[in-house]
């Protein structure tokens, strides 16, 4: 008897999601344009992994957005908040420092999107949010999970995630804090 994947189907719904929050969807392609700016130059790329005096360069690795697999798109936006102050620095030394104005002028571009309130609250919350759903997500996709198991995992992600709303001023001050630790300015951006 053919089954649908219960994996596959929450990854369709959770893309789905993502592509109809036009704030969100925003935040996504400002993540995948990070990893194509460094990824893209075995220079930046290395300048990016290599600690300097003043770096404390975590172990993890920024990723490309997986648009088949969940669990990607949870890994990158993971390795992104973890990296962030590494990021920021980076780009901050390449706008400063680069003899190529196309590459100062993305980096520059990249710099005002990513240190920005409304990036880092929207980093915060979906690596709160998919960190929920990643574990319902991988769970769902070992061979021993049968129906009432999935059932019950999709069950308490939803319920998990939607008592999030109540912890929306703890995100804002996870937010605010990084912002301090970055120097970024605590005001939204108006629109």
């Amino acid at each position: 008897m053919f089954v649908h994947s219960a994996a596959h189907n929450l990854n369709l719904v959770l893309k789905d999601a993502v592509r109809e929050n036009s704030a969100i969807a925003r935040f996504c392609g400002i993540v995948q344009d990070i990893y194509n700016f460094s990824g893209h130059s075995i220079v930046r790329w290395q300048d990016l992994q290599t600690p300097s005096e003043e770096q404390n360069i975590s172990k993890t690795t920024i990723k490309t957005l997986n648009p088949t697999r969940f669990s990607g798109t949870h890994d990158s936006i993971y390795a992104l908040k973890k990296r962030l102050p590494d990021i920021s620095n980076n780009l901050s030394r390449i706008v400063l420092t680069s003899q190529k104005s196309s590459e100062r002028n993305e980096a520059l571009g990249l710099q005002k999107r990513v240190e920005s309130l409304d990036f880092v609250c929207c980093l915060v919350i979906l690596c709160k949010v998919f960190e929920k759903i990643n574990i319902s997500s991988k769970a769902l996709q070992t061979e021993t999970t049968h129906f009432t198991i999935a059932h019950d995992l999709l069950e308490n992600a939803h319920i998990e995630v939607s008592s999030m709303r109540q912890s929306f001023e703890e995100f804002i001050k996870e937010a605010c804090d990084l912002c301090l630790k970055l120097g970024i300015s605590l005001q939204f951006s108006e629109k």
